[in-house]
């Protein structure tokens, strides 16, 4: 028990003490608000009733475009492009509206960013053990070392 006491506090002495410390938090003063919330909310909502008034406006010319294209007989390049054109127009709007629900969740959620900067905090150690003695030696007591810490683990 002894001889192990003494190996777990000759590893101690050749690696150096690392202390790890958190970064410091950064208290985030606020902003005074330039725009209120229901007020942005109000512009979103008129945003949205635009897209869908867009939306069924487009369902309405690409029936039509569609109807002329497909059973009259109407199929020069010019109608077909339209109705091409109609359809990416109608999934531009999914997007758009995607967008806007985005804007709104961030304000439900009173976070103006989606990036914080204290998830990037890095530490990197570099450790450099100048070994005088037999390098087997040190492996050996590393050894006994952790065996000791399994063997407290499992005994409690």
């Amino acid at each position: 028990m002894e001889k192990e006491l003494s190996a777990q506090e000759s590893i101690k002495d050749l690696v150096p003490q690392m202390n790890v410390a958190a970064p410091p938090e950064v208290i985030e003063e606020k902003p005074e608000c330039l725009i209120e919330d229901q007020a942005l909310l109000g512009v979103y909502d008129e945003i949205m009733g635009n897209l869908r008034q867009d939306r069924l406006d487009i369902d309405t010319v690409f029936n039509e475009f569609w109807e002329m294209v497909a059973n009259q007989g109407d199929a020069s390049s010019a109608s077909k492009e339209a109705v091409v054109n109609l359809l990416k127009i109608k999934t531009d709007t999914a997007d758009k509206m995607s967008r806007v629900a985005d804007l709104m969740t961030r304000i439900k959620l009173k976070s103006p960013d989606t990036y914080k900067p204290y998830l990037t905090a890095k530490q990197n150690n570099n450790t450099t053990i100048n070994i005088t003695e037999n390098k087997r030696e040190l492996l050996k007591k590393i050894e006994a070392a952790a065996k000791q810490k399994k063997e407290d683990k499992d005994g409690q």
